[in-house]
């Protein structure tokens, strides 16, 4: 068996056998590489306007599917105007009760139970006393401001006034006087009593005082915020 010969044996054994050149002209080889470049440009651009062809089919599938649904969408519109179209005076007749109700709210906002405030007065009257004289002034209750402590030496309800009351009568002695002063300060509404005069005759004492109401007497009937709460 004969083992082949190591290219260095082969040159000694026959000369030239080991020589090697490549004789492919240049422009040969590089016409075939621009022939593979055209071809794999060819591919690329054949793969590119592929994918163009289907994101422009993609894109006119949805502008049709849009188009559909717009269309969809208005024609439920229409019923859905012409229901509103017939509700339109229920909307409004709505509109104008809140309007009502807001415009009564702020005419109200300082209403106060008058029945039930003379009650308050007339019930820690003494027997031996009576009131001739009553003056109710009602102050707006988008002015009454909260009174600081102490206001004026007076004032130490720390509620915001409302008013203010003048009451004049008669009784049998100046400790009547003194008892209802102290009865009427300790009403809830009630702040600042003053007896600003007192003097007495055959017939007995005739006094005259003065008082603040606090907001601590608002029903706050027609108040929206307190009803919208409410659930």
């Amino acid at each position: 068996m004969t083992a082949l010969a190591a290219p260095e044996r082969l040159w000694v054994m026959a000369a030239g056998w080991g020589i090697a050149a490549d004789l492919i002209p240049p422009e040969v080889v590089a016409a075939r590489r621009l022939k593979v470049l055209r071809r794999r440009i060819a591919i690329a651009l054949t793969v590119l306007a592929v994918l163009v062809a289907v994101g422009y089919g993609l894109a006119v599938m949805e502008n049709f599917t849009a188009r559909d649904r717009t269309a969809a969408e208005q024609a439920r519109t229409v019923p859905l105007q012409a229901e509103q179209r017939r509700y339109s005076d229920v909307t409004q007749t709505q509109a104008k009760l809140t309007l009502s109700r807001t415009q009564v709210a702020g005419l109200m906002a300082s209403d106060v139970d008058v029945s039930a405030f003379l009650t308050r007065l007339d019930t820690p009257l003494p027997a031996t006393m009576s009131i001739t004289t009553l003056t109710v002034n009602l102050l707006q209750a988008t002015v009454a401001a909260p009174a600081a402590a102490g206001a004026g030496g007076l004032d130490t309800s720390g509620r915001a006034p409302i008013g203010s009351v003048v009451v004049g009568g008669t009784a049998t002695t100046f400790d009547d006087v003194a008892h209802y002063v102290d009865a009427l300060a300790a009403t809830p509404g009630v702040a600042n009593v003053v007896p600003t005069s007192s003097q007495a005759d055959e017939t007995g004492v005739q006094y005259s005082l003065t008082f603040s109401l606090t907001d601590t007497l608002l029903i706050k009937r027609f108040n929206l915020t307190k009803k919208a709460a409410t659930p």
